[in-house]
């Protein structure tokens, strides 16, 4: 009975080994992972968001704006009576309109309205990377997708649309036309000048 009681007293001990054997051998083994992680690459290398800052080309349209206040003073251009600037991002539509001196430099107000139209495009193009920057024959890639008019007058005539300085209207994806003086000013006693107002960096 006793040689009994020792056997089974070493066979409970030799269970309890295996057992305790089997504990430490699963705890030290690489365990499988069965739980499904939705971690990406992207969010190891990049914080949160950081990611959609690089690819998200948003127009803060209120910097736009700021930066072409300029053209609607006459600070840039000493003629200039009154003027306004409408740029509709939901419409796509950018509209120019102005009254000037009638003794206004026509080759002068020409070139104004051609660095309206470009420090637009341009002012955009700075805060994206999917619009061109103007150039020697583009205005720039805005006007892709954005129509565009300028009108500018003098003051006493400007119920009469044949005396305006500049009259334009560009539909979107208008192909690349210089803006030039009007014929109705070319056999006037005017010089070309090589002064214009130029463009305004946005910052």
């Amino acid at each position: 009975m006793e040689v009994y009681i020792k056997m089974k007293k070493l066979l409970l001990l030799g269970t309890l080994c295996i057992t305790l054997l089997g504990i430490f051998i699963s705890g030290c083994s690489p365990q499988s992972d069965t739980t499904t992680s939705n971690t990406t690459d992207n969010d190891i290398f990049f914080p949160p968001g950081a990611i959609d800052v690089v690819i998200d080309n948003t127009i803060d349209w209120e910097i736009v704006r700021s930066t072409c206040d300029i053209f609607t003073t006459s600070d840039e251009f000493t003629e200039l009576i009154e003027a306004s600037l409408v740029i509709d991002e939901n419409s796509k539509i950018i509209s120019y309109s102005a009254i000037v001196s009638d003794d206004a430099d026509p080759f002068i107000t020409v070139g104004f309205a051609d660095v309206i139209i470009r420090t637009i495009n341009d002012s955009v193009a700075e805060q994206v990377t999917n619009v061109a920057f103007s150039g020697t024959d583009t205005y720039g890639g805005i006007y892709e997708e954005f129509s565009y008019s300028i009108e500018i007058m003098p003051e006493s005539t400007k119920d009469d649309v044949s005396t305006w300085f500049v009259n334009i209207n560009c539909p979107a994806g208008s192909p690349y036309t210089p803006l030039e003086v009007p014929d109705y000013y070319i056999n006037m006693d005017y010089e070309p000048v090589t002064t214009v107002p130029t463009s305004v960096s946005a910052s």
